[in-house]
């Protein structure tokens, strides 16, 4: 989480939570914009706008947010990164999650 956090504060990272609506509202990390796994593999989301800043996916565990570093970098995305653990690893570092949308 370390290494994301210096991500965020330092390179304008975009944040992209892949979980479910329903997961999103219950909590996520700050300025996460949802867009699930689903719509990111088919190309869809509306993330162009991203394709030079650097990304930062995540999900549960980290392993979905991993799957899809590969097809994004296929779309064009230049630096796409996964959070390792997901938001379960957040939450045992005790970083914050919000509900604001």
């Amino acid at each position: 989480s370390q290494g994301a956090i210096a991500l965020l504060n330092n390179d304008d990272a975009s944040v992209v939570d892949v979980r479910s609506e329903n997961d999103y509202e219950k909590g996520h990390i700050v300025n996460a914009i949802n867009v699930t796994a689903d719509k990111l593999k088919k190309g869809e989301g509306d993330l162009d706008a991203y394709k030079d800043k650097p990304l930062l996916l995540y999900c549960q565990t980290g392993q979905i947010a991993s799957s899809l570093i590969r097809p994004l970098k296929k779309q064009g995305f230049n630096e796409v990164h996964a959070l390792r653990g997901g938001v379960a690893a957040w939450q045992n570092e005790n970083l914050p999650l919000t509900k604001d949308t």
